[in-house]
This record gives structure tokens, sequence and C-alpha cells, in this order.
């Protein structure tokens, strides 16, 4: 029995066009099953994770398929690359094609230790660099001048202390803490 197809709604800027995830072509089934089997035992991959890395490596193995690679060892870095450029041009975020070339870059690194492939063709693939996110302070911030206009003061005074009751509980705020008792510059990771 041949399972529905998957849909995919990812994007960025409201992209909200389905993307119909293919099949593993049959060339690959084997490979593929194999592998997932193998990284949930090694890895303890949780049962969505798998599902994530089986849609991504079928996006990027039919598309090899599509230009007319039928075998793993005839997979190369030029396809891989193709395949990179092709997602960002359909409006992927650099979160989702990161995640994806991550999953293509585990399988061929897998298939290159078990000899099913001469060399792994994802090596030193340029990774898009990912967009970093705002402290959450910045965040909040921002929410509170946007709303400070709708509300009266004492609304505002309330909602800033909700606001920061809720911020003093983050990493960010226990980086600032640390930081300034040290002397030195904080690292934010917007958490």
């Amino acid at each position: 029995m041949v399972p529905p197809p998957v849909v995919d709604r990812g994007g960025w800027g409201g992209h909200d066009e389905p993307v119909t995830i293919p099949a593993v072509p049959v060339w690959a089934e084997p490979a593929v099953s194999a592998f997932l089997l193998r990284a949930e035992a090694e890895r303890n991959l949780s049962p969505h994770t798998r599902q994530a890395y089986r849609r991504d490596l079928a996006q990027f193995l039919d598309f090899c398929d599509r230009l007319g690679t039928r075998t793993l060892t005839g997979v190369d870095r030029r396809a891989v690359r193709r395949w990179q450029a092709q997602l960002s041009t359909r409006g992927f975020a650099a979160t989702s094609i990161s995640r994806k070339v991550s999953a293509v870059r585990s399988f061929f690194r897998d298939a290159a230790r078990r000899d099913l492939v001469a060399g792994d063709p994802s090596i030193g693939l340029p990774t898009r660099k990912k967009p970093s996110r705002l402290p959450r302070a910045l965040g909040a911030t921002k929410t509170l001048l946007q709303r400070g206009l709708e509300l009266d003061f004492d609304q505002f005074l309330e909602l800033e202390a909700h606001a920061q009751s809720l911020l003093w509980h983050t990493a960010d705020h226990r980086e600032g803490v640390a930081a300034f008792r040290e002397r030195r510059t904080p690292r934010f990771v917007g958490r």
C-alpha cells in the first residue's frame, strides 16, 4: 500500500503554498530505510525527527532521480548544490534549508562509512547562515512599544511588569547578570 503524499508548508514571508513531498525513489529506499533504522538506534532519534529526515531525503533523492541519477554512487556535489539552490529559489527559509541539507549530509556520511558511495558528495558544501534571533528582551520591548500606543498609562505599566516577570527567567537575563558581574561583554542567544 502506497502512503498518501505528504504536504510540507515550509517557507517564509507568508509562503503558504503546499509542497508535495514525493516518496523515496525505489532505487534509494533500501539505503534510506537502513540509515533511518541505524540513526534511530544509534542516536535515539524521535519519530518526528525520523519522519523529517525521511521527507528531506525523499525530496533530495527525487530531485536526483529527475536529474537522471538513479544510484547513490551517481550523486555528486553538483547535484546537492543545485538542490540547495532550488530550495532557496522556492522560498524555503534558511533554517529549513539548513535542516534539509543536514539530513543529506548525515545520510551520505553514513553511506560513505558503510562503503555504499566512494565519497561523501556533501563535503565542503557551504552552510547557509541561519538568521540570528533577537534577544527576548528586544522582542518584548518591540511588543511593548507597539501595544503602548493602544493602552493607557496604567495598562502599559501592567504589561511592562508582566513582560519583566517573564524575562526574569530567561537564559539571556542570567547571561546579562553574569557578564555584568564579571565585567565582560554579554553573549546573548535569544532565549
